[in-house]
């Protein structure tokens, strides 16, 4: 899955199943923007692009040192069991470095990162209303684990 997006309060927006995807959400001004890309490289022009496009419209580049992003997942697991997860590990680390890049060159805040370890995935909740952005994590490969929830106010 691929995409980004905008909403003002008090709609919220929403991100699953990020496992090697990168997930991105960002708060400001009752405004939440979100990115979820399994490969911001390949998809520069249809979302990695066009979400920062979003940012620069809607953020004003004054504000943007008290905004901090949150990223999600990026996991390093095994998902075809072959020599693939080797590329798609590369790919994935690539991706982790870029996205983090392009928000601090935007002039946002060092954003609060937590990539997955093997076997979890995540979600973002952005609840605009609140201002608050939850970052859920499951290991999706333990029946009985629970989500570890993390909530940041923005």
């Amino acid at each position: 899955m691929s995409a980004y997006g905008s909403a003002v309060a008090p709609e919220r927006l929403v991100t699953t199943g990020l496992g090697p995807c990168i997930g991105v959400a960002v708060i400001c001004a009752y405004r939440g923007f979100v990115m979820h890309s399994p490969d911001i490289f390949v998809e520069y022009d249809t979302v990695t692009d066009p979400f920062f496009e979003l940012l620069d419209t809607h953020i004003p580049r004054r504000s943007r040192p008290g905004v901090v992003p949150v990223i999600a997942c990026g996991c390093l697991d095994v998902y075809t069991g072959t020599p693939q997860d080797e590329e798609i590990h590369e790919c994935t680390r690539k991706c982790r470095g870029e996205i983090v890049r392009r928000l601090l060159a935007a002039g946002f805040a060092n954003p609060n990162v937590r990539w997955a370890a093997p076997n979890e995935s995540a979600s973002l909740l952005l609840i605009t209303e609140r201002q608050i952005i939850i970052r859920e994590t499951l290991n999706i490969r333990s029946p009985e684990s629970r989500p570890t929830t993390e909530s940041f106010q923005c």
